[in-house]
């Protein structure tokens, strides 16, 4: 079964990066198949919502972003439930307009304040990249910009 030509695993939050790991010749691995994503996962011939062999039980958890072939603008499986919001999942949501917004956004450290929230629901470069992007739409400037005179603060 194909989703067409983006794979599960790059929307997936359990996803390694090589060039993350640091090594961008490194085969592409996530938390289920430490050893290598097989081709079957990775050319969506195999959809990892349901267990595949040597998966150890761990499953495709979306980054935010909506499984390949689903639409953002219909109900899709979330990180943290059903998506009900055009264009966004509910994490996203929650985090950056609805009362999580308020558990960081005055905190005196808000990215770490975050991030740190975050790993409670993603694994740690999920949450980092989150961390970022939430952080840079919300105030409008990424957390490490001005090279530490962030009117922000640091992180």
């Amino acid at each position: 079964m194909s989703y067409g030509p983006v794979s599960q695993c790059s929307v997936c939050a359990r996803f390694v990066s090589p060039w993350a790991a640091g090594d961008p010749s490194a085969g592409q691995t996530c938390e289920a198949f430490p050893q290598g994503i097989p081709g079957e996962v990775l050319d969506n011939t195999l959809d990892h919502r349901q267990p595949v062999d040597g998966d150890h039980g761990v499953r495709w958890l979306s980054d935010g972003r909506p499984y390949p072939g689903e639409s953002a603008g219909e109900p899709v499986e979330a990180a943290a439930g059903h998506d009900i919001t055009p264009g966004h999942d509910e994490l996203h949501h929650w985090w950056t307009k609805g009362p999580g917004l308020a558990r960081w956004a005055e905190s005196p450290h808000p990215w770490t304040t975050l991030r740190d929230q975050l790993l409670e629901h993603v694994p740690l470069a999920a949450a980092n990249r989150m961390a970022s992007e939430w952080f840079h739409e919300v105030f409008g400037i990424w957390s490490g910009e001005r090279k530490g005179d962030n009117p922000l603060g640091p992180g």
